[in-house]
């Protein structure tokens, strides 16, 4: 249907619009919110199921429940508008609960891979050496004990393998010093994109829903 020309005409639709499907053995409403920064988009689908009094996300199993024809006729039953707006906010209630969780999965501590304590081994073994910089060596050491990224653990096996081959720790340490170095300001930017991914509820616009029923 979108491609047959009516893209236009959807997307001109005003946002709060409503419809009414018969569904065998459905009791529900169907809630598609959206978040708008410039022109990036978020999408929010939201089914609550009124015969199990759960709310599901599941973009399969809701595309399931409310897809039909265009030409299926539009169904709402009698007084089903008493009671959505409480459902709406029980709706909210549940994107931003998911939003948080989610956020909060992305920036939880992850743990030490063994390579990091064994490359911060190490250079330790060589904080005495003349030539080399111990407060630098003490600032790397540091660094190998914060949680990496798997692109990170990597790189530094890399590191490990090569310094074992050649027993060059200055190598080493300027490998760590690099790998601090290009991931220091991209840590900073994602921290910042978090922050720009926090969902407030004003933020949520409700683009439309859906009354599902028996029939």
């Amino acid at each position: 249907m979108l491609e047959g020309g009516a893209r236009e005409m959807v997307e001109g639709l005003p946002d709060g619009i409503h419809s009414g499907l018969v569904k065998p053995n459905a009791k529900g409403v169907f809630f598609y919110f959206q978040v708008r920064r410039g022109e990036d988009r978020q999408h929010f689908w939201r089914y609550c199921d009124l015969k199990t009094h759960t709310i599901l996300d599941n973009r399969y199993v809701v595309a399931n429940l409310i897809q039909c024809e265009s030409s299926t006729p539009r169904m709402v039953e009698s007084g089903a508008l008493a009671g959505v707006f409480v459902l709406q906010e029980e709706v909210i209630a549940d994107i931003l609960k998911s939003v948080a969780e989610q956020k909060a999965l992305e920036v939880a501590p992850r743990t030490i891979d063994p390579v990091q304590q064994t490359v911060a081994t190490a250079i330790q073994g060589y904080l005495n050496h003349p030539d080399l910089d111990r407060k630098e060596a003490i600032e790397l050491i540091r660094f190998l004990n914060q949680p990496m990224l798997s692109i990170q653990i990597k790189q530094l096996r890399a590191a490990l393998r090569s310094f074992k081959a050649a027993g060059q720790v200055k190598a080493l340490m300027d490998e760590v010093r690099k790998l601090r170095g290009i991931v220091a300001e991209p840590q900073a930017a994602d921290y910042g994109g978090e922050e720009r991914r926090t969902i407030r509820r004003e933020d949520l616009r409700l683009i439309c829903f859906e009354f599902l029923s028996g029939g």
